[in-house]
């Protein structure tokens, strides 16, 4: 029995007996008390009595228990929220320690240190000291558990099962999302019927107010949100950016794919901007993609000043990398992560380098008359997509599901980007949208600033009549003998390159006829193969093809191929006037001196030919590209 204070009176020291009781009891838990882990051994101004990495571990070992602490890219991150609602916050990068970080760690580890006489022990949360050291430590980082892929949504695994919300160690992936089931649909629809009435409903409802230009662009926007849904089997190999061009601002480009981020993530994405200055352009890419978790990255309204085709290096190379990486703004160290981005470019009638426009999938919207007087009813895509969300995701897994239910059938449209146009291919296949990639060859043509030059080149030359090229109207190859006579060395192109405005300027101020021929030969040279059709009346295809001569020199020259009959007409019109002399040499000078076109002789005969059947304006730019 304790010893009753001589000082106080039997009730007083019952009452100071109480008082105390009272303290100890308020320091236990009471309701909404979590169970925390409180270590010993640590003092409030951050002193560890005994072995210090000894502690750290030992603290190591209660995060990794958590399961709520990750290395994720470059930073240690801290869980919060439900699984469904979760978010990351990082406590920590290489090199730096959030002054929140203690704190944040006080939602499962305190201090503890005795407290005075009949006092309860004292609780703190870890001295910043020692939440930086445990923080930094290599041994630390790699125990706690990786998230290299995180999603707001289900993600589907390598054997195309969803994965729903958790963290999945195997695939070292951590989902916060309702748990979202595959839609049951119904029979494949008729392909008579066009490519939105053949959606699942819920996609449909949220692409029907969308100006897109042809049913194979409807059938592509699906894709881009199967490519996001699948974003993890096309890291390593590729998949394509995905560029949504307009007839004119306005037409709901960037609402569209503001949308899709909406389905894919949960939230309205970020929009970044273009930038010509790569540098920049690769800051900005880098930093989106290292404070965000979102699952696009979208270039909005790309453009240059002068109306240039957009050529990116960056964009190139970093769309395609299985690894994106970069630098930290502020600090020497670097971030990673995998190439699970959907990357989407937005533009209006622009024009890209041919690396990106064979690497891209088009998707084209068209409106005629003033964009601002769209409606779309009573609904806003954004409002739909964010109230559907759950269906829409449903519906895409519901579409790989009648994929595998038919066997997974590879898609049977080419693409550079071969494994993705296979997978996503067969899954729009499977479910009655062959339209898939339809309009990729002609698209391309039009994204692509050098099929231009190579079809004004063409022109050129044909205008010439006599120029370096040869015609055939059927199958069988040209001859040997006369594509020899035809083809010219990359030297004796530049009047033809001067004519057709290529590289006019840098030509015409090379110092030597060896430089001209080097700038011509870098250009022909990656053209070689390329088919264009070139645009007079009637049109022609042109391909461009090359011959290895004596010391490896090669010679370049043009197939023309009819297009139709007046076509034939037209290219054998131009070998004929030029046999007979009526012209002068188009290559002699960089303007060619052409002469008027008369009424008589096999020149008029085959304009008569081109004529027939034509109104008066098609015979006048039948004119124009014959004759100059």
């Amino acid at each position: 029995m304790a010893k009753r204070n001589k000082s106080l009176t039997l009730g007083e020291s019952l009452a100071d007996r109480f008082a105390k009781a009272k303290r100890l009891f308020r320091a236990f838990a009471s309701d909404g008390t979590r169970t925390l882990y409180a270590t010993r051994d640590i003092t409030m101004n951050g002193e560890v009595r005994g072995c210090f990495d000894g502690k750290l571990a030992e603290l190591t070992a209660v995060m990794v228990q958590t399961g709520k602490i990750y290395t994720c890219r470059d930073e240690i991150v801290v869980e919060q929220g439900s699984e469904i609602h979760g978010e990351l916050i990082p406590i920590a990068g290489h090199g730096t320690t959030s002054p929140a970080a203690g704190a944040m760690l006080a939602n499962f580890i305190v201090a503890e240190i005795d407290g005075e006489e009949d006092a309860p022990p004292k609780q703190f949360s870890l001295p910043r000291c020692i939440a930086q050291s445990l923080l930094q430590r290599e041994p630390t980082r790699a125990a706690l558990p990786q998230i290299r892929q995180y999603f707001r949504r289900p993600v589907i695994d390598v054997d195309f099962i969803v994965r729903g919300p958790g963290y999945h160690a195997d695939i070292c992936t951590l989902v916060h999302s309702h748990r979202i089931e595959p839609v049951v649909l119904g029979p494949v629809p008729s392909a008579s019927l066009p490519a939105l009435q053949r959606l699942p409903h819920h996609l449909q409802q949220l692409l029907s107010d969308f100006c897109f230009f042809t049913n194979s662009d409807v059938v592509n926007y699906v894709a881009m949100l199967l490519t996001g849904v699948l974003a993890t089997h096309f890291a390593a190999d590729g998949k394509p950016i995905f560029a949504l061009d307009g007839n004119q601002p306005g037409v709901g480009k960037s609402l569209s794919a503001t949308a899709a981020g909406i389905v894919l993530d949960g939230v309205v994405p970020t929009l970044n901007r273009y930038i010509s200055d790569e540098t920049e352009l690769e800051k900005q890419i880098g930093s989106s993609l290292r404070k965000s978790h979102q699952s696009l990255l979208i270039i909005d309204n790309a453009k240059t000043p002068s109306g240039a085709a957009i050529s990116s290096a960056v964009i190139e190379s970093m769309s395609m990398a299985p690894l994106l990486s970069g630098r930290i703004l502020g600090q020497s160290a670097n971030f990673e992560r995998a190439n699970d981005v959907l990357w989407i470019l937005t533009m209006n009638s622009t024009q890209l380098s041919r690396d990106l426009a064979t690497r891209s999938c088009a998707i084209q919207f068209a409106f005629e008359g003033d964009p601002t007087k769209r409606s779309f009813g009573d609904r806003s895509p954004h409002e739909y997509a964010m109230r559907h969300r759950g269906e829409i995701l449903g519906e895409l897994f519901g579409m790989l599901d009648r994929w595998t239910q038919a066997g997974r059938p590879p898609g049977e449209r080419p693409h550079r980007l071969a494994k993705w146009a296979r997978i996503v291919g067969g899954i729009l296949l499977a479910n009655g949208l062959p339209e898939f990639l339809v309009n990729q060859d002609c698209v391309i043509q039009q994204f692509d600033a050098s099929a231009d030059q190579l079809a004004a080149l063409a022109e050129a030359v044909l205008k010439s009549g006599n120029g370096p090229f040869v015609r055939t109207d059927s199958s069988p190859l040209p001859a040997e003998g006369l594509v020899a006579e035809r083809a010219l060395a990359a030297g004796d192109w530049v009047g033809f390159f001067i004519t057709a405005d290529i590289d006019r300027e840098r030509l015409q101020t090379a110092k030597s006829e060896h430089s001209r021929a080097t700038i011509v030969g870098n250009i022909l040279s990656p053209l070689v193969s390329r088919t264009v059709e070139v645009q007079v009346r009637p049109p022609v295809t042109a391909t461009l093809q090359s011959i290895t001569g004596r010391s490896k020199r090669k010679s370049y020259y043009f197939v023309f191929e009819a297009l139709s009959l007046e076509s034939a007409a037209a290219v054998k019109a131009a070998e004929e006037f030029a046999a007979a002399d009526l012209c002068n040499e188009a290559n002699s000078s960089e303007t060619a001196a052409m002469p008027e076109v008369g009424g008589s002789g096999k020149f008029a005969a085959a304009l008569e030919v081109q004529q027939s059947g034509e109104n008066e304006r098609e015979a006048v730019d039948l004119d124009a590209w014959v004759d100059p």
